[in-house]
């Protein structure tokens, strides 16, 4: 976990993440009263954002060990971060009261919203922000990540395409676009991956999504190669390699 945080790519950084918590969760499943487990699952579900999850993972740690002094710092550190947000949002949400028709108002309280993992509240105040300012492309973007989260892909996909209408080069429109149409138009998502390749060629993400697109395309020689060369960018001893090898093995069986 403590490396993680070096990790410069976000993509990368949350599967990272991800990887760790799957095992976490496994250690806790068979070990539910084991407290360092509880800390490490709270260091995770904090480095992911989720504050109000990782603080319920710390209190529960101090349930159990009340002198784990690593925890009480963590818990401190993230209820000040937690105040800290909530006295911002509450004084958004009166400057509403006064200016309802403001959409810098409104973006800024729904990426707060969506920091404090609360999209339901989020998602209300985009979709006032991207009528007030239907060219803003950070509020159609906060409204596409939004809409990702409540699992509203076609009108995700909707709000994306405008991004791109402002401005064809955004290459996480692309990504984004790229994981929402895969399942229902392979050959569209690697159009949008293969954008965002040329773009952003040497990102993980793009290279992984392509690789992704080619393979949803049935064109397996190529997800391999592209595999392969990312492969190659990774020391021996990263943990990210394990996943990497994982998805080969699977395209090579398909490839037979």
């Amino acid at each position: 976990i403590q490396w993680s945080t070096r990790i410069s790519d976000e993509y990368e950084r949350g599967r990272v993440l991800a990887q760790a918590e799957h095992y976490l969760i496994r250690a806790l499943q068979r070990y539910p009263r084991y407290p360092g487990a509880l800390r490490a699952r709270g260091r995770v579900r904090a480095l992911l954002g989720d504050v109000d999850g990782a603080i319920r993972y710390f209190e529960s740690a101090l349930q159990l060990a009340p002198r784990d002094t690593a925890s009480k710092k963590y818990l401190a550190d993230l209820r000040g971060q937690a105040q800290a947000k909530e006295a911002r949002l509450a004084e958004l949400l009166r400057q509403i009261e006064q200016h309802p028709h403001d959409p810098t108002l409104r973006k800024e309280t729904g990426e707060l919203l969506i920091e404090l993992a609360r999209p339901d509240e989020a998602l209300e105040h985009l979709e006032h922000a991207v009528q007030l300012a239907p060219k803003d492309a950070a509020a159609l973007r906060l409204l596409g990540q939004v809409l990702i989260l409540h699992h509203k892909s076609e009108r995700a996909t909707e709000v994306y395409d405008k991004v791109l209408a402002l401005d064809p080069n955004d290459w996480e429109a692309h990504i984004n676009l790229t994981a929402l149409t895969t399942g229902r138009d392979p050959a569209a998502a690697l159009q949008h991956a293969r954008q965002a390749h040329r773009l952003r060629p040497d990102d993980l993400r793009s290279n992984v999504n392509l690789a992704e697109a080619l393979a949803a395309n049935e064109q397996y020689e190529q997800a391999l190669e592209r595999y392969y060369l990312i492969r190659r960018g990774f020391p021996e001893n990263h943990p990210y390699r394990a996943v990497i090898r994982e998805r080969i093995d699977e395209l090579e069986r398909l490839r037979r």
